[in-house]
């Protein structure tokens, strides 16, 4: 397991042989104590600590899908010996006859199209700096809000 999965473990206070029901659980309550919104200390800090508890967990649930999606590959390319089910189990079922037709040579498959990205790289140079501005005016407006407005000393 890898040093960061561990660590997302460790911040939500579960071990990996969880259920993900019981792990929701561990995040919800951790969210519930460290909300910006409910932190009366310092709401900086618990902004901070709870931005780390959600990617924590996002990070473990994708984990934990990719590991589910690995399982179920392995199983499926494992020869099944599951008996087919009659077409009388099923309800409104037809039974159906397949037509013998002559084969024809199958084409080879086309390559799948690229995905269109949404900027080019000198448009995603400049959407990364706005969003650099963006978060240092965020961060200074914030701290800006936290300064008092008036002093008691001229």
């Amino acid at each position: 397991m890898s040093p960061e999965i561990e660590r997302a473990y460790e911040l939500l206070e579960v071990t990996p042989d969880v259920s993900d029901k019981e792990m929701r659980s561990a995040w919800r309550k951790l969210v519930r104590r460290y909300h910006p919104d409910l932190a009366k200390n310092d709401p900086e800090e618990a902004s901070l600590r709870m931005a780390d508890i959600n990617a924590a967990f996002d990070a473990l649930a994708y984990h934990r899908s990719k590991i589910e999606a690995e399982e179920e590959a392995k199983v499926s390319s494992a020869p099944s010996k599951k008996p087919r089910r009659s077409s009388k189990t099923r309800p409104n079922s037809q039974t159906y006859t397949k037509r013998e037709t002559p084969e024809e040579p199958q084409a080879e498959p086309e390559a799948p199209p690229k995905p269109e990205t949404k900027w080019d790289a000198e448009e995603q140079t400049l959407v990364n700096a706005a969003s650099s501005l963006f978060e240092e005016t965020r961060r200074k407006l914030s701290a800006a809000a936290r300064r008092p407005l008036f002093s008691v000393c001229h």
